[in-house]
């Protein structure tokens, strides 16, 4: 036990290290964040009004090359941040002691403080993630020993989106990864008979994924089904269940009082493009190979370990540790593909490689968990499988070392033309983002914008 703790203290610290050193980050959906949390906890209110006056100026971003501050709605003549208010909540506890170390989202004359946000964002990412690599190292040694342990959780933190997207700045996606992994590690724990899940814990957890990034009303779903299969009595059931109602509630009651309706409004909606896409089978065909096949978007490209971690399930599929568990995972993987699918910016906007697919990396851990331990049952392919395996994962770790470290890849969602403007980039090879700055120069097209300035 005490070597454990050793170990996965070492994982937290080393991937902190590692994030922390990493310079390259997307400021964007993320912006305000902080600012919020500051003035709930300053005001209790979620108007910005006293930051951000009407018309809004926009040199609030500089570090992107637009004059729209669409992280910004305005309903009934206030401010209001346009993303979930999860993460700004969340983040409330840390906020006075990144004071107390000079940093703020408000200047001493009450202004908003772009650089001080951002340099909050990236330092609290970097922790959050860095628990998480914590985390899936405990949920591997449930199952794995130690050795395998720490591949999974460093493989987990560092080759994938992880490193180069969620430890970056403080997206949606940062706490609900971070709230996921318990999830998994409750349920990983509970399946081994380590420990008896306790449901207001289970439903609170579940219950803050949907309120920090509402896609995770996908996981409320299976998850709760899986609790129904895994037949725990009714009291149980009970608990949790009205557990989650009286958050749901809650989460009402606030949008009532601040919006004046059920739900703020990117709930209502979310990206998601309902009426153009799910009556059209090609368009989400088309997208579920990009999410998976494209050069700059998808999942087997930037995180080629994935389709090995398949294999491993299907030739091990009868030594499994946990079948339900393994379905679980892939359902919900299934799940989220579909979902992304049907997002109005289904390439993910601004970002670096499949983003939109970041709440699968927990998914995958779990999977490679369970993969990693039925190959140990077989161990007369091991040192093929082991090799392949490592070539895979080093290969996925230097593709997110691009994106976590090269400002190329950056600025290529710029270069030659917007992504947004053009989402067709992402179907060309020649223009990979991975690759960006090393097939071919990104030319002086490339300081119109640098966001290093």
């Amino acid at each position: 036990m005490k070597r454990d703790l050793i170990q996965a203290a070492m994982v937290v610290v080393v991937t902190a290290i590692v994030y922390l050193s990493s310079p390259v980050y997307i400021f964007g959906d993320s912006q305000f964040t902080l600012l919020l949390g500051h003035n709930i906890l300053r005001h209790g209110d979620l108007r910005l009004d006293e930051y951000l006056a009407q018309p809004l100026d926009p040199r609030l971003l500089r570090y992107r090359p637009s004059n729209r501050i669409y992280q910004i709605a305005t309903i009934d003549g206030h401010s209001y941040y346009a993303f979930p208010m999860g993460s700004s909540v969340l983040s409330i506890p840390f906020i006075p002691i990144f004071n107390a170390f000079g940093w703020s989202a408000v200047r001493p004359d009450g202004g908003y403080d772009l650089d001080g946000e951002l340099a909050m964002q990236r330092r609290l990412a970097s922790l959050l993630m860095a628990c998480l690599a914590g985390v899936f190292f405990w949920t591997a040694r449930i199952v794995l020993p130690s050795s395998w342990s720490l591949v999974v959780a460093l493989g987990g933190a560092l080759g994938t989106q992880v490193w180069s997207t969620a430890s970056r700045v403080l997206w949606s996606h940062t706490w609900g990864l971070l709230l996921l992994g318990l999830l998994l590690l409750l349920l990983v724990a509970s399946e081994r008979r380590q420990v008896r899940v306790n449901p207001f814990l289970l439903a609170t957890l579940l219950s803050w994924m949907y309120f920090v990034r509402p896609v995770h009303v996908i996981t409320i779903v299976t998850v709760s089904a899986y609790l129904l299969v895994r037949k725990y009595d009714r009291k149980w059931f009970f608990c949790y269940a009205i557990t989650g109602v009286a958050w749901l509630l809650a989460f009402v009651a606030c949008s009532y009082h601040f919006f004046d309706r059920a739900f703020p409004p990117y709930y209502l909606h979310g990206g998601f493009d309902l009426k153009t896409t799910l009556p059209v089978l090609k368009s989400y065909v088309q997208r579920g190979v990009l999410h998976l096949l494209s050069p700059s978007r998808g999942l087997f490209v930037y995180v080629p370990v994935v389709p090995f971690i398949g294999y491993l399930l299907v030739v091990y599929r009868r030594t499994l540790p946990s079948v339900l568990l393994t379905a679980l995972g892939i359902i919900n993987l299934v799940a989220l593909g579909i979902l992304v699918s049907g997002f109005r910016h289904w390439w993910g906007g601004h970002s670096y490689g499949p983003r939109l697919l970041i709440e699968a990396v927990p998914w995958l851990v779990l999977l490679a968990i369970m993969g990693i331990a039925g190959m140990q049952g077989r161990p007369r392919r091991l040192r093929v499988e082991c090799a392949v395996g490592a070539m895979l994962l080093i290969l996925s770790v230097a593709i997110h070392a691009r994106g976590a470290l090269s400002w190329d890849t950056v600025i290529w969602n710029y270069v030659p033309i917007d992504v947004d403007r053009r989402p067709q980039r992402l179907w060309d090879w020649r223009d990979a983002q991975m690759l960006a700055g090393m097939i071919r120069p990104l030319g002086s097209d490339a300081e119109i914008f640098d966001p290093r300035r």
